[in-house]
């Protein structure tokens, strides 16, 4: 389904307020200024320091999006051409880790956004205008994986490869956020939970957890992946990502003071043992637990710089 103009500048519109909004405490005037140092520091994807130290700088360079399996490269969106603001239409890029052999994977006149890699890191899903697609990691072979007549979005892969979670609203804007599931081929579309969007795998694909709320409130919620077993884990948080060993989920917290607010913090499946994991001023985006689940990155930037 292509989205219209002005449904693209929605898009970047809200997207951009929304991580103004977690760099800069919720719009508040209670949190002191960031320091030069951390306005006009890098952006990229930052590793936090397990004692509380400052993180440490890994993928300079690039704007947002999505690092690989193997935190060798990364993937993200990003606006080419502001000649005309009105179709300003974003690419999927790619580039090393450190930053070098960047890449446009979509060149053209489409809407990309929101890459995700597949567990193999051969293989990227994506956006395109408002349907899900997906295409190979050098990007050939690109092709339509599902059109359900809505905005569709923010494809996540399954564990084994085989299946992807993705959310979908109505075009119109008048409906809910719906949660969906569906085939690499295309099949055994799946509608699971509505009000539902931002999913992200257990290791074993029994189960998803995703954000779920309406208005101003947000809450990272669990549930089997027939939408069965539907449980709230944790208030006021959203961007959940499941720990290797199943254990912990990683969230963004959107409540609490200066200190807390924008911070990844991870809980346990059970609800149990919330802990701080990041101590970083600007704030913290698309948390990223290593393989081995040892080490946690996350995207960051100067402050109130706007991610995809």
């Amino acid at each position: 389904m292509r989205s219209s103009p002005r449904f693209r500048r929605h898009a970047l519109c809200a997207l951009a307020s929304a991580i103004l909004a977690s760099a800069n405490g919720c719009g508040t005037n209670e949190c002191p200024r960031p320091s030069d140092e951390l306005l006009t520091r890098p952006s990229g994807f930052y590793v936090a320091d397990p004692g509380g130290g400052p993180p440490e700088l890994f993928a300079p360079g690039t704007g947002g999006g999505r690092l690989s399996p193997d935190w060798s490269r990364v993937v993200w969106a990003e606006v080419l051409d502001w000649s005309d603001a009105a179709h300003a239409d974003p690419d999927i890029l790619v580039a090393d880790a450190n930053g070098r052999e960047r890449r446009n994977l979509t060149p053209g006149p489409w809407f990309d956004m929101e890459p995700s890699w597949s567990p193999d890191g051969t293989m990227i899903a994506f956006r395109r205008d408002g349907d899900i697609w997906a295409m190979k990691a050098d990007g050939t072979s690109q092709h339509e994986v599902v059109d359900t007549g809505e905005i569709d979005l923010a494809p996540v892969w399954s564990p084994d490869g085989t299946r992807l979670g993705f959310t979908s609203f109505p075009a119109s804007g008048a409906g809910p956020d719906t949660l969906w599931v569906v085939d690499l081929d295309g099949t055994d579309l799946t509608r699971l939970v509505e009000q539902a969007g931002s999913p992200t795998w257990s290791p074993d694909g029994r189960r998803l957890a995703f954000v779920r709320g309406t208005g101003q409130t947000a809450s990272v919620f669990v549930a089997n992946v027939d939408g069965s077993g539907l449980r709230e884990l944790v208030k006021d948080a959203a961007e959940p990502a499941w720990s290797p060993d199943g254990t912990r989920i990683a969230y963004l917290l959107l409540a609490g003071g200066c200190d807390d607010h924008g911070q990844v913090w991870a809980i346990d499946v059970d609800g149990a043992h919330a802990t701080r994991l990041t101590r970083d001023p600007v704030g913290a985006h698309a948390p990223t637990w290593s393989k081995d689940g040892a080490r946690l990155a996350y995207w960051s930037g100067p402050a109130g710089v706007p991610v995809d």
